[in-house]
């Protein structure tokens, strides 16, 4: 029987993609409305909580938006859309090192971001 867990929404869990990292495991995910997306569970442990300053930042350039959230007994839950690709994908993909161009873009978008959230993450 598949895993689900229920948020604003139910999603029914799918296969884990890759290894557990930072403080939780992320899963492939579909919710009850079809939207395809992923579902990290984050386990309820000391500063694991960090993990969901990024929920209200909707409209911040090159941040992947939360778009459902809650909590089971033993873990914050946050619902994100699939990315296509992963960075850690398109390094590996390029040998391990991107072109200056691919490089620079990659830059742009997190300085872009890093601006955007000047003064709105403690």
């Amino acid at each position: 029987m598949a895993r689900t867990v229920r948020l604003r929404q139910e999603w029914t869990l799918g296969q884990r993609i890759g290894d557990p990292s930072g403080f939780g495991e992320v899963f492939a995910a579909t919710a009850a409305d079809g939207t395809d997306g992923v579902v990290k569970l984050i386990a309820k442990h000391r500063d694991a909580s960090r993990e969901l300053l990024f929920e209200e930042l909707a409209g911040v350039p090159n941040v992947v938006p939360i778009i459902d959230s809650g909590a089971t007994t033993g873990a914050w839950v946050i619902a994100m859309p699939r990315a296509d690709r992963s960075l850690r994908a398109e390094l590996e993909g390029a040998g391990g090192r991107l072109a200056v161009d691919a490089a620079l873009s990659v830059l742009i978008d997190i300085a872009s971001a890093l601006e955007a959230l000047d003064g709105r993450v403690p």
